[in-house]
C-alpha cells in the first residue's frame, strides 16, 4: 500500500489484534461453566459497609452478602468507589469508532495501521473499515461527540490512514466507547486502605483487554485465596485510595443471597 503523503513505515509481521466482544463473550461463557453467576443488567446503587469492611452489595432488587467485593467496573469503578466512599482516581474519557460499509479495496488480511501522527488507526471487520479516532484534547465524561465534524478534514477520522480507493467508503455506523482513564496513565489494582474485603482492578486506560485478564487472574488469588503481594502491574500508590469510612444507605427488604459462589453484576 502507497499513499503520497506517507513517508515511513514500520511492520510488525508477529503482531495481531482480537476483537474484545467476542474475548468478552468467551469469558462469560467460561466463567458460567465454572459455576460463577452473572446478572446483567444489573447495576450496582448501594455498597453495604461498616466497621471497616465490606458487607455486601444491591442491585435493585437484588441484595448479596459478601466478604469480598471486586470494583473493576472500568470508566465507572470511581462512582462504585463513592458508594463504598472510598476515593478512586479513575474517570471516564469518550472514545469514538467509525465503521464503513463494505470497502472493496481492504484485503481480507489487512493488518491493523496505525498513523503514529494523530493516533488514528483503520483495520479490516470483516470487509468494513474500523478507524479508530484519537481525540486532539481527550474529554473527561461519559458523552462522546458523534455529530459530523468527526468526518471532516482537520479531524483525527479525516487524517486516517486508510489506503486510497476507486471509490470512497461510506459511513454505515459510529460506535462510541469509553476509557477509563488515571492520573498518571497507569491502571489501579490492588485493595483499598481502611475498607477490608473492597478491592480495585480498574484504570487501564485503553488497554484492559491486553492487561485486564491477567491483572483479574492474579487479583484473584489475593483477593479469594489471601496470596502475598500486590497483583497488578504495580500496587495503587499511597493516598490514590482512600476510605473515608462512610456507610451507604440500609438496603432495601430483599431477601439478601449469600455469595459462597463468585458473583457478576454488570
Amino acid at each position: 500500500m502507497r499513499r503520497p503523503d506517507w513517508w515511513a513505515a514500520r511492520s510488525a509481521g508477529g503482531d495481531g489484534f482480537i476483537n474484545p466482544w467476542d474475548v468478552v463473550a468467551w469469558l462469560a461463557r467460561r466463567c458460567r461453566a465454572s459455576g460463577v453467576t452473572i446478572h446483567e443488567q444489573a447495576p450496582v446503587e448501594t455498597i453495604d459497609a461498616g466497621g471497616g469492611r465490606i458487607r455486601g452489595v444491591r442491585a435493585g432488587a437484588l441484595t448479596i452478602t459478601a466478604d469480598v467485593v471486586v470494583n473493576a467496573a472500568g470508566a465507572w469503578a470511581g462512582r462504585i468507589g463513592s458508594l463504598a466512599g472510598a476515593s478512586i482516581p479513575v474517570t471516564p474519557s469518550p472514545r469514538v469508532k467509525l465503521l464503513t460499509d463494505l470497502h472493496p479495496a481492504l484485503p481480507a488480511d489487512m493488518p491493523l495501521i496505525v498513523d503514529l501522527p494523530t493516533g488514528a488507526y483503520v483495520r479490516s471487520e470483516r470487509g468494513h473499515a474500523m478507524v479508530g479516532v484519537q481525540p486532539d484534547q481527550p474529554a473527561t465524561g461519559f458523552q462522546a461527540k458523534t455529530d459530523a465534524d468527526l468526518l471532516a478534514p482537520d479531524s483525527g477520522a479525516g487524517r486516517d490512514p486508510l489506503p486510497p480507493a476507486s471509490e470512497p467508503a461510506s459511513l454505515a455506523r459510529v460506535i462510541t466507547g469509553l476509557y477509563e482513564v488515571t492520573p498518571d496513565h497507569l491502571p489501579v489494582v490492588g485493595a483499598v486502605p481502611g475498607l477490608g474485603g473492597f478491592f480495585v482492578v480498574a484504570g487501564f486506560n485503553g488497554h484492559g483487554i491486553m492487561h485486564g485478564p491477567a491483572a483479574a487472574r492474579a487479583a484473584g488469588r489475593v483477593d479469594c485465596q489471601g496470596a502475598g503481594g500486590h497483583p497488578g502491574p504495580r500496587p495503587a500508590p499511597p493516598g490514590s485510595l482512600r476510605a473515608s469510612g462512610a456507610r451507604g444507605p440500609e438496603p432495601r427488604s430483599s431477601p439478601p443471597v449469600a455469595a459462597s459462589s463468585p458473583v457478576v453484576l454488570s
